[in-house]
């Protein structure tokens, strides 16, 4: 496995948006808040964007060097983001009825809300956070997705502070269970058809 880097993430870094958008296209997250097969992938890629643009500044990215095959979003104890409505405004997410449509945006609303609701015991005490992890199709099960994982986890340890992460695959939960994750939280999103949320921590020195 090749050496990882360390990058500033930008908002239009296209390489990020495209292994973004053919990662996340089939999630249930996303096929639930954009069930149209022939447009979901536009509203993927614009959500993206979105989510670079509120976050960039605050992720601590890992991602392979040169060609980009698969990257990690992680927020930092020390970098944590705003969640405010006016900040959600500034970055743009006022467009989401006409981007997404009237369906899609309060859908996206409802899945925001929880998420954000099961983050916040995570934000407000110290723990690494990550946010994003998505590696190009072609190269999953090469060890890519542990590889970005672990200098994290290394450092971490170091300062003795545990992982989160929140997923909406259930089969995501195993894969981070091979790490030293533990499930912590299995919560429905109200309503009918709603994906499920689930959240793991991994404690400090989990694999030692």
């Amino acid at each position: 496995m090749s050496a990882l880097e360390v990058i500033e993430v930008s908002a239009d870094h296209p390489a990020f948006r495209r292994i973004f958008v053919e990662t996340f296209s089939n999630e249930p997250s996303f096929k639930f808040m954009l069930p149209d097969d022939s447009t979901r992938a536009a509203g993927v890629a614009w959500l993206c964007g979105m989510k670079l643009r509120s976050r960039a500044g605050h992720y601590l990215a890992l991602t392979t060097p040169g060609v980009v095959n698969g990257f990690a979003w992680w927020l930092a104890p020390s970098r944590q983001p705003s969640g405010s409505v006016w900040t959600q405004l500034r970055d743009g997410y006022w467009q989401a009825p006409f981007r997404l449509g009237w369906r899609g945006f309060q859908r996206m609303y409802a899945f925001g809300a929880q998420e954000a609701r099961l983050l916040a015991p995570y934000l407000e005490t110290p723990h690494w956070i990550l946010d994003v992890i998505a590696t190009d199709p072609r190269v999953q099960r090469s060890g890519l997705g542990g590889a970005l994982m672990r200098p994290i986890f290394e450092r971490a340890d170091r300062e003795r502070i545990p992982c989160f992460v929140l997923t909406h695959n259930p089969r995501n939960v195993g894969f981070y269970e091979k790490y030293g994750f533990t499930l912590v939280i299995e919560e429905p999103l109200a309503g009918v058809g709603g994906p499920v949320a689930y959240g793991l921590v991994r404690k400090v020195s989990a694999l030692r």
